[in-house]
């Protein structure tokens, strides 16, 4: 048990406001070995979605919500979708998650979906 350690998790370091998110988060060496016992497993689809994790986990909270909001149907053009991917690209070096707004952009446009 690692309750007496100084470092360790526990409901009452919550409540005091001694754990904060950083604590919380995970790491994306994390997540990729995740992603290979999943595809280990015949789970492919879990590994593709713990990778797409991965890949984000650099990305600043207030990007992440703005690019969800940008993914809500009728929120944002297509050269605001194309812009968010290569900052994706670009900056996070998130290529999986750059490909799926590059397709959001295409399969928006083509539903009428576009802003």
């Amino acid at each position: 048990m690692t309750e007496g350690r100084e470092d360790a998790i526990s409901l009452k370091r919550v409540l005091d406001g001694s754990v904060g998110m950083e604590s919380l988060r995970i790491s994306k060496q994390a997540l990729k070995h995740q992603a290979e016992v999943a595809k280990e497993h015949g789970m492919a689809d879990m590994a593709g979605n713990l990778l797409h994790a991965s890949e984000l986990v650099d990305v600043p909270d207030e990007e992440l919500l703005r690019i969800y909001q940008l993914l809500r149907p009728g929120r944002a053009t297509k050269r605001e979708l194309l812009a968010t991917a290569e900052l994706l690209r670009e900056r996070y070096q998130a290529t999986r998650v750059a490909g799926l707004l590059l397709e959001a952009a295409e399969v928006y446009e083509l539903r009428g979906l576009i802003r």
